[in-house]
């Protein structure tokens, strides 16, 4: 008992006299590289039953790559490259196995 309150006391101490392990400047800099990836990234939902080969060539045909899935909306996160986001959105909405595509947008509340 007497080691864990001792344990205890010390990691307070350490982090009263260190305080967090980032700086300032190092939280602006991680918000800062979210807030730019999320501005060239757009969520692509598919109609049910969409099968794995479509996806891929509607993700090549806007020069995109898979960031991440939304397993419960059959929707995934492309990073787009060398094209305006309007315009991959655009091209997208004409295929039909595409339900919509949207801009991955951030929003904050103030």
């Amino acid at each position: 008992m007497k080691v864990k309150t001792l344990l205890l006391l010390f990691c307070l101490i350490i982090f009263t006299q260190y305080g967090c392990f980032y700086s300032s400047d190092d939280i602006s800099s991680v918000n800062q590289t979210s807030e730019n990836q999320a501005t060239s990234e757009i969520i692509v939902q598919f109609k049910s039953e969409t099968p794995e080969p479509t996806k891929e060539l509607l993700r090549e045909s806007v020069n995109g790559n898979k960031t991440s899935e939304i397993n419960k909306l059959n929707a995934e996160v492309w990073a787009i490259q060398g094209l305006e986001i309007e315009e991959a959105i655009e091209k997208l909405q004409q295929f039909e196995a595409v339900e919509y595509a949207e801009p991955n947008d951030q929003h904050t509340i103030d």
